[in-house]
Formats: structure tokens, sequence, C-alpha cells
């Protein structure tokens, strides 16, 4: 009979753990959501409040992590935005979004081939990202790789036809800077 008792305690113990780290990725969701929803409405630092007490609650919150990232970027924290999105990989290495945002910070702080080697991860896990695709057309077209950048720009059209126009500008572009240097 000691046994089972035994066994009932630690069950109980398991139960409240549960129910307790249940209520904490609950409340963590909620204060997530609570900052999606500043977001939107224009509120960047209450929404980066609120991503913060998510990942108080649960430190390995990616998708908080995420979110905070963008909303730094907005506010042009890049130092933050990059750690945050930085993180999100650590925690999710398959984040696709996460490496196609911090492409695009990169390439924005001019770390072309750092945003290369983060487009380049998300195509390898999505080869139907026209985006990631699109975006790195940029970062080859920032080192001045204009074949390269028409591929990318070539291969995001022929993924998404509604890139087609912005697409054949960039084209254009690459190939007139090719001929001047012929």
């Amino acid at each position: 009979m000691h046994k089972k008792a035994l066994g009932r305690k630690h069950w109980s113990f398991l139960l409240t753990l549960y129910v307790l780290a249940s209520q904490g990725c609950y409340y963590a969701a909620k204060f997530n959501n609570s900052g999606i929803e500043k977001y939107l409405l224009g509120d960047l630092e209450g929404a980066i409040e609120d991503y913060n007490r998510a990942i108080e609650i649960d430190t390995d919150y990616v998708l908080a992590y995420y979110n905070r990232g963008i909303a730094y970027e907005d506010l042009g924290d890049a130092d933050n935005a990059l750690m945050d999105y930085t993180k999100a990989l650590e925690l999710k290495p398959d984040y696709v979004d996460a490496y196609n945002n911090r492409g695009c910070l990169l390439v924005e702080e001019g770390d072309f081939e750092g945003s290369i080697r983060d487009f380049t991860q998300a195509i390898k896990l999505k080869p139907d990202y026209a985006t990631a695709y699109f975006n790195r057309g940029g970062a080859w077209r920032g080192l001045k790789n204009y074949k390269n950048a028409i591929q990318d720009f070539k291969k995001a059209m022929e993924l998404d036809p509604s890139k087609r126009e912005r697409a054949l500008e960039e084209i254009r572009f690459c190939e007139s800077k090719i001929k001047k240097i012929v």
C-alpha cells in the first residue's frame, strides 16, 4: 500500500507540473496574441512589451521572438531584430520566414553575403519560396553579381506570377549593367 500511495503522490505531482506548464503556455500565447493585436494597431512598443511577457513565461516561445523581431525591425532597431530572428532560428532551425526576414534585414545593413546565406537556407527548406528567390536576387544585385540575380528573379517570377512585373524590371536593370560591363 505504501508503494501505491507513493505512486499516486508522484502522479499528482506530475499532473500539477503539467497543469502549470499548460497554463504557462496558455498565458504566453495570450501575451503573444495581444502583442500581435497591438502591432496591428501600430502600438509597436506595447507589442514588444507583450512579446517580452510571453518570453518571460516561456523562454522557448519561438513565435514571440520572431514577432518581437518584426516589431523591433519596424522601430528601426536592427540589432535587437537580428538577435530575435537569430534566437528564433536557434530554437527552430527550419523556420523559413525567420531566415527570410533576417536576410532582408542583413541586406538593409549591407551584409549581402550573410543575406544570401539566409535566403539560400530558406530556399533549401522551401524550394518553392518565390519571395526568398526574389530577395536573394536583390542581394546578388547588391554584390553586382547580375547573372545570379537574373537567375533568381526569373525563378521568383516562375514560382509566383504576381512577381512578374517587378522581376522583369530587376532583370532589365541587371541586363543593362551587364551590357555596360561588356
